[in-house]
């Protein structure tokens, strides 16, 4: 399973929820997420960059 939530500072926000049959399979979504928001001048920061596909799968 894999969470997404963003939105503006202080509001509530929005959340999308993407279930997955294999846990290779969500891997590969996060980390296709991960490329794409660094390939739009994100940067990786705090929890975000440390975090590790098998801490949030617990």
């Amino acid at each position: 399973m894999l969470i997404r939530t963003w939105g503006r500072i202080g509001s509530n926000g929005q959340m999308k929820l993407q279930t997955f049959s294999q846990l290779e399979e969500a891997s590969a979504a996060l980390n296709e997420l991960r490329r794409q928001k660094l390939k739009r001048g994100y940067r990786a920061e705090g929890d975000i960059a440390d975090a590790q596909f098998s801490d949030v799968a617990r």
